[in-house]
């Protein structure tokens, strides 16, 4: 069952990744907010989710990785 949960994780974050707009700071819509609006309602939609929880999904995963992060380079020193 985790195997499945990891699965539809990673195939949101690839989902993600295609959007630009909404994490590429050099992306020339980055401070678009139609253009950001727009791709939350897509990514929403392949997912069956309003624009907020898309918004408190991205915001977990990106604390996640930094704390995943952070403990691998504590490791390191």
């Amino acid at each position: 069952m985790a195997d499945q949960s990891s699965e539809k994780t990673l195939d949101f974050i690839e989902e993600y990744r295609k959007y630009t707009v909404l994490w590429h700071l050099s992306d020339k819509n980055y401070k678009n907010w139609e253009e950001r609006r727009s791709a939350l309602q897509e990514l929403g939609e392949k997912y069956s989710l309003d624009s907020k929880s898309i918004l408190n999904k991205i915001k977990s995963l990106r604390l996640y990785f930094h704390r995943e992060h952070s403990k691998v380079l504590k490791k390191k020193s």
